[in-house]
Formats: C-alpha cells, structure tokens, sequence
C-alpha cells in the first residue's frame, strides 16, 4: 500500500514511493548513519533516569546552546539548568512547600514557562499545567 504524507507526491519522480513502512523513501538510512544525535530519552529510560534528571543532564549537555528563544530573548540549557535550580530552592525553602505539593502553572508559552516547570520538578513537587489562552 502506497502512501502519501502530507506535501509529499508517492508517485513522483522526486520523491520515490512512500509507504508505511518506509515514510521517508528508501535514502532514510543514509540520512540516520549521517545524523550525529544521541536518543536521550531510550538512554535515561535505560538507565533509570526521572524526566526531570533527564532534563537537567540535558541542560548540562548542552549548557552553551540555545534552549528556547522568544522574541529577541534567548535563554541557553544552561540558564534553565541554574535559573530552575533557584526557583527550585526557592519554592522548597523560601515558601516551603514539602515534596509532593502540587504548583499550579498559569504562563503563556513564554520562556519563564521551561524554568517554572523544571524548577517545579527538580524540587519534587507536582506541576499543574494551565495555559491562560485555553482557559
């Protein structure tokens, strides 16, 4: 069976046939032995790893890249890392919440939104995820 992803002819000429089982064509494996990337979530499953010490060695990883950008702001995995661990301390002993306090999150997709909810789960508590736009 033949079929056609979305902006993809199977019966061109340019792109070749694309079936199921091969949604790409057939140059996929080429395209993956060139990819230089490392599967982080099969490594933390395999090694027992939290998402949320998924995420922080993530941070560390790639500490000096680009994380997320809004606007003309851009934050690196390393200030989610250190600005997460701030708001973390912060909720665990300036407010003194206790592990398993649920924190409620009311942000917009704005870059506050990847440090609130990791400092919320490095600090063993549980988010709760409201966008203002859908409620």
């Amino acid at each position: 069976m033949v079929r056609a992803w979305p902006g993809h002819d199977a019966g061109s000429s340019t792109g070749g046939e694309c079936t199921l089982d091969k949604p790409f064509g057939s140059n996929v494996s080429s395209v993956l032995a060139q990819a230089d990337f490392v599967n982080v979530a099969s490594a933390a499953f395999d090694s027992g790893q939290t998402v949320p010490q998924m995420l922080i060695e993530a941070c560390r990883r790639y500490g000096d890249r680009p994380a997320a950008t809004h606007l003309d702001c851009t934050l690196s995995y390393a200030e989610i890392d250190r600005q997460s661990a701030d708001f973390a301390a912060w909720l665990r002993h300036g407010i003194g919440l206790e592990a398993g306090d649920r924190v409620a999150i009311m942000l917009p997709n704005l870059l506050q939104y990847p440090v609130a909810l990791l400092g919320v789960l490095r600090a063993d508590l549980v988010a709760v995820l409201a966008n203002p736009m859908y409620t």
